[in-house]
């Protein structure tokens, strides 16, 4: 199926035949000549809930836009992350994107290109770069692609340039392409918006149903197996009936994860205790009520609640995997335990609910480190260069931007 698709690629008569007609109803412009032209980017995303990956395309989407680039988001349709595009002003598109390589979606998606006169294309997933490569070949753009999940792809050597948010990704993912073509720009919070956010912990934490004197350890992202649930359930399940936090999920669900971590929190006799809060957009005011935030993922990159809990100050417990050992320097910003080991969570879990002056101090330490190293105006600049650079209109004495 890879080789046929990157045939398809490569030769698509058919394809080329769609985008053919569709760029001679379609206006042409000629690309940004100068460093100093405003940009105009695509970007396709195949996800369409509310989890890591969107969220940061909406934070990246409204920096371009207040730094005057024009942006558009293509995404597959159906979920909550249309709402969220809505709410903030994105100009979006909401396509069908059925299986890796629909031509409708694709003829859709070249139209969108000449309509937005986009400079480059910019894809997120797997299949969001399949139809962000497809497109950019069809049209003669760059593109531009972010791994969000460290596994390599068939067409990352395809692609002009191919973002990755930290050093963890070089060292877990095999990327089979040449070392010009990676680029790495850190993601990036808001943290004013999380700031607003935050005052009203305190009434997002009443509508738990959560005794006020009681510890709660949180994990905020969707609910599916990468994740680690089940591991914080089973680390928890070991702790003293006494020194046992409250736990609450939030994020999408995958149906059948949801329902197995339900029953295991039942087994565990931790049912009274845990709460699934589902899908919320009160990012800050979630996380800031939570006295630990937890990451017990399998792998992760660069995730974005991490940054987002970091950012607000929250004392983090994380997996030293994929490249969260790049974000959270063990003792100082934060806790790291070794992968897959309930025994190990539990012990730090332990340790920072049972010393407050401890959680304020990784807190405090953790808020510094985000300010100064993911901020949502680092992010956009750093992405900027990327794109003039596969342009080829890289400004190369331009200095980047602070926070």
């Amino acid at each position: 199926m890879t080789m046929a698709l990157h045939s398809a690629l490569l030769a698509a008569p058919a394809l080329r035949h769609v985008a053919s007609t569709v760029a001679a109803l379609s206006p042409q412009w000629d690309p940004p000549a100068s460093h100093s032209q405003a940009l105009n980017v695509v970007h396709v995303v195949s996800g369409n809930s509310l989890a890591g990956v969107e969220r940061h395309v909406l934070l990246l989407a409204r920096s371009q836009m207040a730094h005057g680039m024009g942006v558009h988001v293509a995404f597959r349709r159906g979920g909550w992350f249309a709402q969220a595009l809505r709410e903030s002003g994105i100009p979006h598109t909401p396509l069908p994107m059925r299986g890796t390589l629909d031509p409708i979606t694709l003829a859709q998606l070249v139209r969108l290109a000449f309509r937005e006169r986009a400079d480059v294309v910019h894809g997120h997933l797997s299949r969001g770069m399949v139809y962000a490569l497809a497109t950019a070949r069809l049209t003669g753009l760059p593109s531009v692609g972010t791994d969000h999940m460290g596994a390599a792809h068939w067409t990352m050597p395809y692609l002009d340039r191919l973002i990755v948010p930290t050093a963890g990704f070089l060292r877990q993912a095999p990327y089979p392409l040449a070392e010009s073509q990676v680029a790495m720009a850190p993601n990036g919070v808001d943290l004013e918006a999380l700031q607003e956010d935050a005052w009203r912990a305190a009434e997002e934490r009443r509508s738990w149903n959560i005794p006020a004197e009681a510890l709660v350890v949180g994990v905020l992202g969707r609910l599916s197996p990468v994740k680690g649930h089940d591991l914080l359930l089973r680390a928890v399940a070991t702790m003293s009936d006494r020194e046992r936090p409250y736990l609450v999920f939030a994020g999408p669900e995958e149906a059948e994860w949801g329902r197995r971590l339900r029953q295991l929190a039942t087994t565990l006799g931790l049912d009274a205790a845990t709460r699934f809060l589902g899908p919320r957009q009160n990012v800050g005011a979630v996380l800031a009520a939570f006295d630990v935030v937890a990451m017990p993922s399998l792998m992760e990159m660069c995730p974005l609640a991490l940054l987002e809990a970091m950012s607000l100050g929250c004392p983090v417990v994380a997996c030293e995997v994929g490249g969260i050992p790049d974000i959270v320097d063990d003792g100082r910003t934060g806790l790291l335990t070794p992968s897959q080991d309930p025994a190990a969570l539990a012990d730090a879990l332990h340790l920072l609910l049972s010393n407050r002056p401890l959680r304020l101090r990784l807190g405090a330490a953790a808020s510094k480190e985000a300010a100064n190293r993911f901020t949502a105006k680092a992010m956009a600049h750093a992405i900027e260069r990327i794109y003039r650079e596969a342009i080829g209109i890289a400004d190369e004495a331009e200095e980047p931007a602070h926070a």
